[in-house]
């Protein structure tokens, strides 16, 4: 059994795939935690640093672990 199986975590600021923020979700899924994460796709646009569909495929790495 994981760690953190059973266990929800909340990650603030997902801004990009090489951010922090996306290797946490990463790390704690692989240990088990279900990831809730936010972004603010407008700030990063405007800041050109919007990278297409990102929220969408972190959720799909974060199914693969098995978790939701």
């Amino acid at each position: 059994m994981k760690i953190l199986t059973g266990k929800i975590a909340i990650v603030t600021g997902v801004r990009n795939s090489k951010g922090i923020g996306a290797a946490t979700c990463l790390s704690l899924a692989k240990a088990g935690a279900d990831i809730s994460f936010t972004y603010w796709s407008p700030f990063d646009e405007a800041e050109g640093r919007l990278e297409k569909d990102f929220p969408s495929k972190l959720c799909e790495k974060i199914n693969s672990f098995g978790v939701r």
